[in-house]
């Protein structure tokens, strides 16, 4: 299904992860190329060359456009593509259940996926650098009888991210946190957050763990899953042109 967001509140944030195992890099990108016959306004299904690599359901794609005016199509997979496959199932990104593409796609627009899963429907996606700090000797203010100020010094950061929300008990992505979490196994991350049009303004991304890993079940029964997205290294945010 499509992502769903509050449009007063604004666009969502969205984690994309995806297990790696010992590996520490990210992982292969795949294209997904809009092939000879298009995609017309309004379908629900993109023609496209044989894929190099299967794409997974509710895997967030953005087609650039020859065409122009807009220069890009986002949309979601509503299912699973295999490799070699020739047609990638979709739904506009910010529309309601079922609506196709908003804008006709031409041959060879094509759009890049990352390799990551997505990670939808968290109600929260927290990130936080964590910096501890160690306090240098104190400088004193005016005389003697000042006010003395310890000068902080930050030693060490531990950047994470914090997800809580509901879950799709059938995806990959949820079959591995709860498999893989909590223990050394590498997970690659990538958080995006929004500007106020919804289109990527950060991104931090880069190898970590996951732990802290919980499947609270509340009153009205809705599945939750909750995690911690550890960065393994320093994480240096990059902004959109």
């Amino acid at each position: 299904m499509p992502l769903k967001f509050d449009p007063v509140r604004g666009k969502p944030a969205l984690f994309y992860v995806v297990y790696r195992g010992t590996l520490t890099t990210a992982p292969a990108t795949v294209t997904a190329t809009v092939a000879t016959a298009g995609a017309a306004a309004g379908v629900n299904s993109i023609p496209v060359d044989a894929l190099p690599a299967a794409i997974p359901k509710n895997t967030v794609l953005t087609f650039s456009r020859a065409a122009g005016s807009p220069s890009t199509v986002r949309v979601v997979t509503t299912a699973d593509a295999a490799e070699d496959a020739t047609s990638l199932a979709v739904e506009d990104f910010e529309g309601a259940d079922g609506d196709g593409i908003p804008f006709a796609l031409a041959e060879d627009d094509a759009a890049i996926w990352d390799g990551l899963y997505t990670d939808i429907a968290s109600e929260s996606l927290d990130f936080q650098v964590n910096a501890q700090t160690q306090e240098l000797n104190p400088v004193t203010h005016g005389s003697a009888t000042g006010v003395s100020v310890s000068l902080p010094e930050i030693t060490s950061i531990a950047p994470s991210v914090t997800r809580q929300g509901l879950f799709f008990s059938g995806s990959q992505i949820v079959k591995d946190i709860l498999t893989y979490g909590d223990t050394n196994a590498n997970f690659y991350g990538k958080l995006v957050q929004p500007d106020n049009t919804g289109q990527p303004w950060v991104t931090r991304e880069g190898i970590g763990v996951v732990s802290g890993v919980g499947t609270p079940s509340p009153a009205d029964n809705l599945i939750q899953l909750s995690y911690t997205f550890r960065f393994k290294t320093a994480v240096t945010p990059t902004f959109a042109s």
